[in-house]
């Protein structure tokens, strides 16, 4: 059958060129082929048939109704086809011509006048004349029955197959004869195959959809399934389930859409690497705009102009709203609607949207960039004039061309701040960005640029700092430029510039006509950059007082920093545990200023006081919190401290996943070069044995280490010192331990869980030879640990002295610091003594009581993947007589307690990204964790995951 509106089908070649998967068009309809091969045989055995074929554009009815001919042709029947033309509509029995007009002219005269012999003379004047207006020749009985009658001299030979595409674009006429013809099924064995769209009406077509003897074929979408089942068979085989799905809702498995969809994303190269879902839910591919345009066009004249205000009013739009778009009066815009919904193109009655995502999509895109902007500020006033949200009306704003208004400004900036207030920075960027290029008035200017300054930071732009510097020093008042100056110093922390970030607080502190909340912010923030040496140390109102009323939002700052400054002091681990505790206040400090250092200072003080598990449960919340508002910077920052964290625990594998969580998050901020990286990896390195990558890390930070720039200098002497201890350089390692003493001294940090520079020292001296020395350190470690009572610390100062003191004392020391160390959260310190305490047993000829605390700290150390420690306790346990469990390298005994947890939980089913967001990481940290997971378990794909992966109480639920 020839057609002039045949569907597309959109037929795709694999990647070799084979095999090529089934026609879209024809896919699983394997009931509806079997209905038209019936039909055939019935027409053939002297039986009539009706087969209507109903369905939305874009379902395959056009092309299964020629199939369906070519069946008949291909069964001797001759076949007669025709298609519906709005253009026609008005043409008396325009498509009856199709059907028969070529027939009888091709015929030569003997055949012809055959043909048109009898009653069948009675629709010659319709065959000689062709078609003619309204007023011309008239659907009159005589004509039909002529038409009638042409039909039984056709099909003298055979059966006859009247194939008529798109019957309800049908002229009144043609439809009249198809309805005679209908009725007379029983007279002549021949098939009337139709197709129609689902939806539309009208007395003539009605009476043939539901005629007593019509086979009803109705076509619907592909569902879901059978939508992953083609795309499968196409070059996307390996795509994962999301991608799937995105492709089913963008197209609700429109065959003709779902066909361009997949045309259009073939053509992007890293879809062959990368099926993200992403690509598919911004496509908008053109030959969808044509194609619906062309179908517009055969309805009423407005029903693009509604289609276009549907898409640039989005899903949801109210048809009033898109009256006042168009112009036209509400109940002449609701009838053209009424129009689209029956041709499937949109669905509701008031309240609109597209059937299928992607129409709105290829349509917003179709409309030229100017149209576009016009109409998204005729939008955003006719939402104004009916009350409409601000953040629907900003939305449009947003879009728009420029007018210069104050009013469009207003708007923009109080939508900007609501989007901060619910976690969305990147709509509040948008916002600013566009009331910025209104342009606002210039005493505005300045305020606004500083607030997309902010904006951007949350979102890790790289142009947030440059931008919040040159606009806040514009500022006029006070207070305006002091809460920039806040903002700008918090930017300059998740950058891990801390000197320029105290520069900034102090500036913002010096500023007149400051409120006492931002002081308080200002002044702790202030506190902590000199106390943490990065600036000189200011008047400390917590060095003499806690704060007042410790239960409001100042109060808490202030008690989070006392807390910090005891813990750094050495003071009892428990007061300065309960401080911390009491600055949270459940949580509440961390609502109020997770965007700050309050949180961040409460973990610290609980890190340092012993207890690792409050202090990750902290940031983990403000990780959580920061994730909710969109803020990425702050989002990072809490990652590389709560990397800090785990690290005490020992956790290594876990500590790598949050530091890459954090460079990931906020690539901007956490560079290579960045001090949480340059502290915490080469730490890492060194507990896994890998003292040569260490050792590049340490040269490479050290080409950047700031003598002055106090807690990261002193961790980088204390972390190069090991380096050099490790390596065997004991006189190196003792001049940077000693010189990180000195340094702490000055910024009066005497807690040994901050910097153990004593009993490292004392283990350099050691090496050297200098044991009593050595052991005057280690006691006073132990003696400043003591006063702290944090049992890892105290653990720890226990195992030094113990290493450095000879016989049994020793032996006693190192048994107490095991007996301490059992009711601390420091796994790998706790590991490190046990092997210790073993080895000495073992040296006292004591093997088989060495055996016990080898096999527990071998454990632990394996658990940890300190690969050092590990091959340490492996060869204590040999010398002592016992045979080494191998080490886990593969299997689930050699997964940590973080992939357990990702593996478990995706072998329950969820997706990555649901993953990420119950474990609080980001998309790329569960990638890697499942990709260790795979080669350790050395399997292919989530559906070979085990079912038993989870250890007790690990997994979050």
């Amino acid at each position: 059958m020839s057609s002039s509106k045949s569907e597309s089908v959109g037929v795709i070649p694999g990647r070799d060129g084979t095999p090529v998967p089934p026609d879209i068009a024809l896919f699983r309809r394997e009931r509806e082929l079997a209905l038209l091969e019936a039909a055939v045989e019935r027409a053939w055995s002297g039986r009539g048939s009706l087969i209507v074929c109903t369905g939305p554009a874009g379902s395959g009815r056009s092309k299964l109704l020629s199939v369906a001919a070519e069946r008949a042709e291909q069964a001797g029947m001759r076949v007669l086809s025709a298609t519906g033309r709005s253009a026609e509509r008005d043409l008396d029995f325009g498509a009856a011509l199709q059907l028969f007009e070529a027939e009888v002219s091709r015929a030569d005269a003997e055949e012809r006048e055959r043909l048109l012999s009898g009653a069948a003379a009675l629709a010659a004047p319709l065959l000689t004349r062709g078609p003619r207006g309204q007023s011309s020749i008239e659907p009159t009985s005589s004509i039909l029955h002529g038409l009638y009658h042409l039909c039984a001299h056709l099909g003298q030979g055979g059966p006859l197959a009247l194939a008529v595409d798109d019957a309800h674009c049908l002229d009144a006429a043609t439809l009249r004869l198809l309805v005679f013809l209908s009725h007379r099924l029983d007279d002549l064995p021949f098939l009337l195959l139709l197709s129609t769209g689902a939806g539309a009406s009208s007395p003539e077509l009605d009476s043939l959809v539901y005629h007593p003897r019509a086979t009803q074929v109705r076509l619907g979408p592909l569902s879901k399934k059978d939508t992953e089942a083609w795309l499968s068979a196409t070059t996307f085989a390996d795509a994962d389930d999301e991608f799937y799905a995105a492709c089913y809702d963008s197209t609700l498995g429109n065959r003709q859409f779902l066909s361009v969809l997949a045309r259009e994303l073939s053509t992007q190269p890293v879809l062959y690497i990368d099926h993200d879902a992403r690509h598919v839910t911004s496509a908008a591919p053109m030959e969808i705009a044509v194609a619906v345009r062309l179908r517009l066009a055969e309805l009423d004249p407005r029903a693009l102009g509604l289609a276009e205000a549907v898409a640039i009013l989005g899903d949801g739009a109210e048809m009033r709203h898109v009256a006042a778009m168009m112009g036209a009066p509400p109940d002449q815009v609701a009838r053209v609607g009424e129009q689209l919904v029956s041709e499937g193109l949109l669905r509701g009655v008031d309240r609109v949207a597209f059937e299928q995502p992607i129409v709105r999509r290829a349509l917003y895109a179709a409309v030229s960039p100017s149209t576009r902007a016009e109409m998204h500020l005729t939008a955003a006033r006719a939402l104004h004039e009916d009350g409409g949200s601000e953040a629907a009306i900003a939305g449009h704003l947003a879009s728009s061309r420029r007018t210069g208004s104050d009013w469009v400004v207003d708007v923009l900036e109080r939508a900007a701040a609501t989007a901060l207030e619910r976690g969305r920075p990147e709509a509040a960027v948008s916002y600013l960005q566009r009331a910025l290029a209104e342009p606002p008035a210039a005493e505005r200017r300045d305020a606004l640029a500083v607030r997309l300054g902010r904006a951007e930071a949350m979102t890790g732009a790289p142009e947030a700092l440059g931008r919040m510097r040159a606009s806040g020093k514009l500022l006029k008042g006070g207070a305006e430029r002091a809460r920039s100056n806040l903002w700008t110093g918090r930017v300059l922390m998740t950058q891990g510039r801390y000197r320029a970030a105290a520069d900034s607080f102090r500036s913002g502190l010096a500023e007149p006509k400051v409120d006492e909340p931002l002081r308080t912010l200002l002044s702790v923030s202030c506190w902590t950059m000199a106390r943490l040496g990065y600036s000189e140390r200011l008047d400390d109102p917590t060095e003499d007082r806690l704060p007042e009323n410790a239960s409001t939002p100042a109060g808490r700052l202030e008690l989070a920093y006392a807390a910090l400054d005891a813990a750094l002091a050495g003071r009892p681990a428990q007061e300065s545990r309960a401080m911390a505790l009491q600055a949270l206040g459940a949580g509440a400090l961390v609502k109020e200023d997770s965007d700050g250092v309050g949180p961040h200072l409460a973990a610290l003080a609980l890190s340092l006081s012993g207890d690792l598990q409050w202090a990750e449960a902290v940031l983990t919340a403000v990780i959580e919190l920061s994730r909710e508002r969109g803020a990425s910077s702050d989002a990072a920052l809490a990652h590389a401290v709560r990397a800090a964290a785990i690290l005490r625990r020992g956790r290594l594998t876990d500590v790598l996943a949050d530091l890459q969580a954090a460079r990931s998050t906020h690539p901007g901020a956490w560079r290579e070069a960045s001090f949480p990286t340059q502290a915490i990896l080469p730490i890492v390195l060194l507990e896994q044995g890998r003292l040569e990558r260490a050792d590049a890390q340490i040269v490479r930070w050290s080409r950047s280490a700031d003598p002055t720039a106090g807690i990261p200098y002193l961790t980088f002497l204390m972390t190069r010192g090991r380096l050099r201890r490790l390596q065997g350089r004991p006189d190196e390692a003792l001049a940077d331990f000693l010189d990180c003493g000195h340094r702490a001294g000055e910024l009066e940090i005497f807690n040994p869980a901050a910097f153990p520079w004593r009993s490292q020292s004392a283990l350099a001296m050691l090496q050297i030879g200098k044991r009593g020395q050595a052991s005057a350190l280690a006691e006073s470690e132990l003696t400043l640990a003591r006063a702290s009572g944090a049992p890892d610390t105290v653990g720890q100062a226990l195992h030094v002295l113990g290493t450095v003191e000879e016989g049994a004392e020793g032996l006693r020391l190192l048994e107490e610091s095991v007996q301490m160390l059992e009711t601390s959260q420091a796994v790998l310190v706790r590991a490190r003594a046990l092997i210790d305490f073993g080895a000495a047993l073992r040296k006292t000829s004591k093997q088989r009581l060495a055996r016990e605390p080898l096999k527990r700290g071998l454990d632990l150390a394996q658990r940890c993947h300190a690969g050092a420690l590990v091959q340490r306790g492996r060869e204590e346990l040999a010398l002592a007589g016992a045979r080494p469990r191998r080490i886990a390298l593969n299997g689930a005994d050699s997964l940590t307690a973080r992939e357990r947890q990702v593996a478990a939980l995706a072998r329950r089913g969820h997706s990555n990204r649901e993953i990420a967001e119950v474990l609080v990481v980001t998309l790329k940290t569960v990638e890697w964790h499942l990709r260790q997971v795979y080669r350790k378990l050395e399997i292919g794909s989530r559906g070979e995951l085990p079912d038993d992966l989870a250890e007790p109480g690990t997994l979050p639920r």
